[in-house]
């Protein structure tokens, strides 16, 4: 994608507050774009202007606007992450739930829940064979 290309882009994506996925695994509707010229992001870290366009999440992450990092969720895909947040925080209310009446205290209660979702994620991360 050429700079214009990229300005459509990162435009349109602002304009419809589009859900997107960045290959760091932040997630989010988009809620501003920073086209790197006019308007500069300012990181809140050191204070420095981005010369470069930035798209800023709603969730607060600021990533360069590099459309080869990012996916845009369908709604079906945002459907799934709603529904997987909506789960795993019913599971977390659940887990407490079950750690107090067990007698469990509350700060080993969650470093058991952390260790267990780490648990899932390393295996969700391994890599798998292509079926194919």
């Amino acid at each position: 994608m050429n700079e214009q290309e990229i300005l459509a882009w990162g435009r349109d994506l602002e304009a419809r507050k589009a859900w997107v996925l960045h290959e760091t695994l932040a997630v989010g509707p988009v809620r501003k774009f920073w086209d790197g010229e006019a308007e500069r992001y300012v990181s809140p870290v050191n204070d420095l202007e981005v010369k470069a366009p930035v798209l800023e999440l709603e969730t607060g992450h600021a990533l360069v606007a590099n459309p080869d990092a990012f996916l845009e969720l369908t709604t079906a895909e945002f459907r799934m992450y709603a529904a997987l947040q909506q789960g795993l925080a019913g599971l977390a209310a659940m887990a407490a739930r079950g750690a107090a009446s067990a007698g469990v205290d509350r700060v080993h209660g969650i470093a058991l829940m952390r260790a267990a979702l780490r648990a899932q994620l390393a295996a969700l991360e391994l890599p798998t064979k292509d079926p194919g």
